[in-house]
């Protein structure tokens, strides 16, 4: 599993579910968006894009990089 966050303990959770519901993989992947849900609001921050940077920003050539805790 990517890193997680320290502050919480479910992290193990949604692969106890799938293994403890083997026929219903519906509930580990509630719980697995329950935990990346988590995960994005206590991960780590990425620095933000200021209004007054996006005109300078050449767009042909920007690479666009998902936030630090995104999955």
């Amino acid at each position: 599993m990517d890193a997680i966050a320290p502050d919480h303990d479910a992290a193990h959770f949604p692969g106890a579910l799938a293994q403890s519901f083997p026929g219903d993989p519906e509930i580990a992947e509630l719980a697995a968006l329950a935990l990346a849900l988590t995960d994005a609001f206590v991960g780590p921050d990425a620095p933000p894009l200021a209004a007054v940077d996006i005109p300078a920003i050449a767009w042909d050539h920007a690479i666009l990089r998902r936030v630090p805790s995104a999955r």
